[in-house]
């Protein structure tokens, strides 16, 4: 993403992950979804996380063991490589997506990094900007962090 808001070291990072060729394993039938997880973002941790077509949005990295995960959400139905389960924050109604480790910075550790993730957008509409200042106010206060004074 050469020219984003997005910090330099998350767009090289992303560089190399996109010009070196993945080596995957093939599946094991019996490894379940949250056996899987190859991450160092503990449960509970406040990030970023992105989803295509969409702008970095707040949200929460959770176990599928959790009691308050769904059963739907928990076994499964994800991609190999999509081994986070996060809990996006701001909405009523909870929205769970499972997210490769690329698709997620920490919350809250760096405000130029949190700002510059605000404001990477893609044509917001007022309406998505407002959810998402609504989200990240939900995850300063759910996980004590001290707040940016302005998302601009």
């Amino acid at each position: 993403m050469p020219d984003s808001d997005i910090p330099d070291d998350i767009n090289v990072l992303g560089q190399r992950l996109r010009s070196s060729p993945a080596k995957r394993k093939a599946p094991d039938a019996s490894d379940e979804p949250h056996k899987r997880v190859r991450t160092t973002i503990p449960t509970g941790t406040a990030v970023w996380a992105k989803m295509e077509s969409y702008p970095w949005f707040p949200a929460e990295t959770r176990s599928p063991n959790d009691s308050d995960v769904p059963e739907s959400v928990a076994g499964g139905g994800h991609r190999e490589e999509a081994t986070l389960l996060v809990r996006f924050f701001g909405s009523s109604a909870a929205q769970w997506r499972w997210v490769t480790p690329k698709q997620v910075c920490p919350l809250g550790v760096d405000p130029k990094t949190d700002q510059n993730l605000f404001r990477a957008r893609k044509a917001r509409s007022s309406n998505m900007v407002r959810s998402i200042r609504v989200a990240y106010a939900e995850a300063c206060t759910a996980k004590n962090i001290q707040p940016l004074a302005t998302l601009d």
